[in-house]
């Protein structure tokens, strides 16, 4: 009935109360280019899979947004925006994606 199932454990992600960032920020910090590079070289690929269990999910050192910066605010938002866009649109243009990690670049060298 088009159900889908996995093919191991599976970790939920629970936003704590006091963290203000988006879903979609959230989603598109641990998904960027950054990331990935960062859990490779950190040794979390096993057998050329990521492992995202608990423990390296945990570990990742994730970047809140100052939300006294009005700069980093907007990029936030443009973040946000742009991962609505992807979703909604379900495009195979790479534009958005490429924009999202050169923000996310950006907020991380602020």
């Amino acid at each position: 009935d088009g159900g889908i199932f996995t093919t191991q454990d599976v970790t939920v992600l629970v936003k704590f109360s006091w963290v203000k960032e988006a879903p979609e920020y959230i989603t598109a910090f641990l998904n960027s280019n950054q990331v990935f590079d960062w859990v490779t070289n950190k040794g979390f690929i096993r057998g050329g899979v990521a492992e995202f269990s608990e423990e390296p999910l945990r570990s990742i050192p994730f970047r809140l947004i100052n939300w006294n910066s009005s700069d980093e605010c907007k990029i936030h938002d443009r973040i946000k925006h742009l991962v609505q866009e992807i979703r909604q649109n379900k495009s195979e243009d790479t534009s958005k994606i490429s924009e999202i990690n050169k923000l996310i670049s950006n907020l991380l060298d602020i």
